[in-house]
């Protein structure tokens, strides 16, 4: 297993340096450093952890709904998976959208999303006349249908 050192800069004065809570987590906690808000239904905000990242080549920093606030208060990460890439290295921001019908108090100090690092592949391009064949072959959305139980 290959060991990343990633560095970090703290850009406000209510932000937590990262850590993991367990060890062999997936995820490391995301912190708000926003002053206390009600996220309403069907509302999407940017909020803002406070911390920046140099993140090396090679690495993107995927940020996730955190299981708890999705499940307890509809609250996820608006796009699914946000992306921080390895070049940008402004604060990392969460854009949080609440699925729910209730409002929902989004706290300074609260945990809002998670950070998981993902390895890039090299990739290189190259067009083609005819792409390879599969069993799926251009079948789009459900072409595999439901499961069903025998």
């Amino acid at each position: 297993m290959q060991i990343y050192d990633i560095g970090y800069k703290i850009v406000d004065d209510d932000a937590v340096k990262p850590y993991y809570d367990h060890v062999g987590d997936s995820g490391f906690p995301l912190i708000s450093v926003e002053d206390d808000f009600v996220l309403h239904p069907n509302e999407i905000t940017m909020v803002d952890t406070g911390i920046q990242f140099d993140i090396p080549e090679g690495l993107e920093l995927c940020v996730r709904s955190r299981s708890g606030m999705t499940k307890k208060h509809g609250i996820v990460v608006a796009q699914g998976v946000g992306t921080v890439d390895q070049n940008y290295r402004g604060n990392v921001f969460v854009l949080l959208y609440n699925i729910s019908d209730l409002p929902m108090t989004i706290n300074k100090g609260m945990k809002i999303a998670q950070g998981i690092w993902n390895e890039l592949p090299d990739v290189v391009f190259h067009e083609v006349d005819e792409l390879s064949e599969t069993s799926r072959g251009s079948d789009a959305l459900n072409s595999t249908g439901y499961y069903k139980r025998e």
